[in-house]
């Protein structure tokens, strides 16, 4: 039965990569928003929260 937990092994390999795939990505999604966010603060007057969240956007006239 090696061949079994050989398999479980490699199962449970997999799955710790996809987890940290996905913490990677959204560490990236975030990063990318906040660069961007900094990049329009410069020019834009809509204020962005995100609170409990949920996120809202509300343009300043």
């Amino acid at each position: 039965m090696k061949t079994k937990a050989s398999t479980q092994k490699t199962s449970e390999l997999i799955t710790r990569m996809m987890e940290n795939a996905d913490r990677y990505l959204m560490l990236r999604l975030h990063l990318d928003l906040f660069k961007h966010r900094h990049a329009l603060s410069k020019t834009d007057t809509t204020d962005y929260q995100i609170e409990g969240g949920k996120s809202s956007i509300s343009a300043a006239s």
